[in-house]
């Protein structure tokens, strides 16, 4: 198996994820529920659940952004850097999301 093989398959599993995740962060922007399995893990308060979904929805949006060049075998050397530049900048601002949601909600606080 060469390593272009490797890339597609792993690009292809991240495009998966990150379309799962932007799947589920809009059914809960749109619907303003959460999902029964968050419900019964987190204990974050309904105030904060967009600030979770919109978490979500970067995350998610960055990891297509990571992983598609390498799953479409991008041909452009450069667009394709840039494009996954623009993914690690999403997920820059997702962690964002959550050191506010840290911060404001105290989540996880003892």
């Amino acid at each position: 198996m060469s390593y272009a093989s490797i890339y597609h398959i792993v690009g292809l599993a991240l495009v998966a994820a990150g379309a799962a995740s932007v799947l589920i962060a809009a059914w809960v922007l749109v619907t303003r529920r959460r999902p029964a399995w968050l419900r019964r893990r987190q204990s974050l308060t309904e105030a904060y659940v967009r600030w979770w979904a919109a978490s979500l929805l970067l995350t998610g949006l960055a990891v297509i952004a990571i992983g598609g060049p390498d799953a479409m075998g991008y041909p452009v050397i450069g667009i394709g850097w840039l494009l996954q530049g623009v993914g690690y900048l999403l997920l820059l601002g997702a962690i964002g999301c959550w050191i506010y949601i840290v911060r404001r909600s105290g989540y996880r606080a003892p």
